[in-house]
């Protein structure tokens, strides 16, 4: 079988939203992005339709008062998972939280739900957007890591189409493409397939990658099943394997938005697509386009503060994700 090869470096994000097919602009940062604790963080990325992505960052609204966040160390324990149901077009979903306490408070990831076939298959994914790509361990996968999640039943789902890297169909009587993804520390070896994918009540038909064989580090050590990836197209295998450029295109989102609000005590944390919960922070938000065409929520900094001063040449051209 012919064998596809991608390196995606898994990141913790911070926030992150849609494609760009014109020439990044580079914006100055200011000192609001700052790396230090802040009393809560919305982070919005909008989907513009015609030529550029761009993050944005709000401050802390009225009902954060006692979430406290910092940028660099995240910590959090799991929480039910419960879906919002909202508008036509906007769709709330609460995050889980996982930290590991024999590592870095920064370690904690945050996940949620979703919804794949005909009946649905619920997963937990972390929302990733140092990735592009669906990911989520196959029936096919007899991994110990597979096997500690629940795995995708292609068998099970009537909507659920076998699929090679071009987007053909299988054919029964020849090789299956297979894919190799390096996340960090560990990889997953995998096959294609389209099915419906839904998050809360928006659905999209979609392609993702079911793994076959996945390592043990650092997957078996996972409360959540797979990675859901919310980088830019140029992270996913095409724009087919892009859940926000499948669920915009469709019409699905009142905008073409996401947006991440963190919290790192027991409070509500949650991920809305299609708009921004407005309650979630004081305006203006604060938006810088994305700066490279790297696939990463990239932007440049002009100046690096300590104590509140400006270190004078300390930051010449740099970048963040």
């Amino acid at each position: 079988a012919r064998t596809w090869l991608k390196n995606l470096v898994a990141q913790t994000f911070v926030c992150a939203l849609v494609p760009s097919t014109g020439p990044p602009v580079l914006h100055r940062i200011p000192n609001f992005f700052s790396l230090q604790a802040m009393k809560g963080l919305t982070c919005t990325m909008t989907l513009a339709a015609a030529s550029k992505a761009t993050v944005g960052l709000g401050a802390p609204g009225p009902t954060c008062e006692q979430t406290d966040l910092s940028l660099l160390q995240l910590r959090g324990r799991s929480d039910r998972v419960h879906v919002e149901e909202e508008t036509t077009g906007m769709q709330s979903l609460q995050l889980f939280r996982q930290s590991d306490a024999a590592k870095q408070a920064h370690k904690t990831a945050y996940f949620g739900k979703l919804a794949v076939g005909t009946p649905p298959q619920e997963f937990t994914v972390v929302f990733d957007t140092g990735s592009g790509n669906l990911v989520l361990p196959s029936t096919e996968c007899q991994s110990t890591a597979c096997m500690m999640h629940r795995r995708y039943d292609r068998n099970s789902s009537s909507t659920a189409l076998d699929i090679d890297a071009d987007g053909s169909h299988v054919n029964p009587e020849g090789d299956r493409d297979q894919i190799t993804i390096t996340f960090g520390t560990g990889e997953i070896t995998g096959i294609l397939f389209e099915d419906k994918l839904c998050v809360g009540s928006l659905c999209t038909p979609g392609r993702f990658i079911g793994s076959t064989e996945e390592s043990d580090a650092p997957f078996a050590s996972f409360s959540f099943d797979g990675v859901l990836g919310l980088a830019l197209g140029q992270m996913a295998q095409g724009p087919e394997f892009s859940f926000m450029h499948r669920i915009a295109e469709q019409g699905a989102l009142k905008k073409p938005i996401f947006a991440v609000f963190l919290s790192d005590d027991d409070r509500y944390s949650e991920i809305t697509f299609g708009d921004v919960q407005s309650t979630k922070f004081l305006g203006p938000m604060v938006w810088a386009d994305v700066s490279r065409p790297s696939g990463y929520w990239q932007v440049q900094i002009s100046d690096v503060a300590i104590d509140d001063k400006v270190v004078h040449g300390g930051c010449t051209n740099c970048q963040v994700a």
